[in-house]
């Protein structure tokens, strides 16, 4: 368990390596991609296909001083101003009205460990932009010649990264007069989505870091827990089917049912609570009673959200104001 005091250190800690003594300092740039193992390979489970870019040696530098100001301007908001908040890494986070620098340790996070050949220090083929199929992310890689220490920033690619490899005609300025230009040119990313020092990852971009690090298939897998803890419980959807597709194809939908699992209400709802609720926040679903069982009954895909703020209970009163709200990121007090 990291706590948010050692997270900060470890963040300082980390721009103050990634902005060390350049002689002490080893870079590399990686493109990788999850691959499924072929039916005759050896493997029998997914991995990561990392290449090597082979990079002049000013690119690295030029690389090296973008990502140490990106991560200067991430330590001087969190650490140094407190602009911006640092929080333990959760999917609901993304909800908040400024969303935080998130932090975890690796081993919290779902198949890290097919990362871990970024830790090794050779044995990378090379590879280039226009060779490596279906490239999904880019890294940056500082490690110590003296120490047994690395940092790892990673980056969702984009293939608008790939400048011009949609137009049909190119040119150059060649001596007094334009030419066609036959290449494609790379812009190489400027900020970074997530990084890894000291066994702790911080999450810049929640959105991005989810994709990378395949976070749906775990939200997924918490939606299936969610339907099937439901069907065993007294709270009943009578068009739980809809229910289920329509959360299912929606991602905003499924990091919410994380968090419908963590709660558990479903086993505290009773059909009293749920009328009222539903009559006072003027929700879009109905409760009828169908074979003798009192149900949830939803008439459009879009009704899922209204079902889902009954199940995480993101409904609140204000005596003040004597007015009803949705209050999606709830923070106890």
């Amino acid at each position: 368990m990291v706590s948010a005091d050692e997270a900060k250190e470890i963040l300082n800690s980390a721009y103050d390596f990634a902005n060390g003594d350049p002689e002490d300092r080893i870079q590399d740039f990686f493109l990788a991609a999850e691959r499924v193992p072929k039916e005759d390979s050896d493997r029998d489970d997914e991995y990561l296909d990392i290449g090597k870019i082979p990079f002049h040696k000013h690119i690295h530098t030029e690389l090296n001083v973008l990502y140490v100001e990106s991560l200067f301007k991430v330590v001087r908001d969190v650490v140094r101003n407190e602009d911006k908040p640092l929080s333990k890494y959760q999917a609901g986070n993304i909800e908040e009205e400024v969303v935080p620098i998130q932090y975890l340790p690796v081993d919290e996070i779902p198949n890290y460990g097919i990362f871990e050949p970024f830790t090794q220090k050779s044995g990378f083929d090379e590879a280039s932009y226009d060779g490596f199929e279906s490239p999904e992310i880019q890294a940056l890689r500082i490690r110590s010649r003296l120490a047994d220490e690395m940092f790892v920033a990673f980056r969702k690619f984009s293939t608008r990264q790939i400048v011009g490899s949609s137009w049909k005609v190119k040119l150059t300025q060649r001596n007094s007069e334009y030419d066609i230009f036959k290449d494609d040119l790379v812009a190489l990313p400027e900020k970074v989505d997530a990084f890894v020092y000291r066994g702790v990852m911080f999450v810049i971009n929640q959105r991005k870091f989810e994709d990378m690090f395949d976070y749906f298939t775990e939200y997924k897998n918490s939606a299936e827990t969610v339907f099937e803890e439901i069907e065993d419980s007294e709270f009943t959807i009578h068009t739980s089917d809809l229910f289920e597709k329509a959360v299912l194809s929606d991602r905003s939908a499924l990091r919410k049912m994380v968090t419908v699992e963590e709660r558990k209400l479903y086993d505290q709802l009773n059909r009293d609570t749920v009328q009222r609720v539903i009559d006072e926040f003027n929700l879009d679903v109905n409760l009828e009673e169908r074979s003798g069982e009192w149900g949830l009954v939803m008439e459009s895909r879009n009704d899922k959200r209204d079902i889902i703020r009954l199940l995480n209970d993101d409904h609140l009163y204000s005596e003040l104001t004597d007015s009803r709200y949705q209050a999606q990121a709830k923070r106890p007090i």
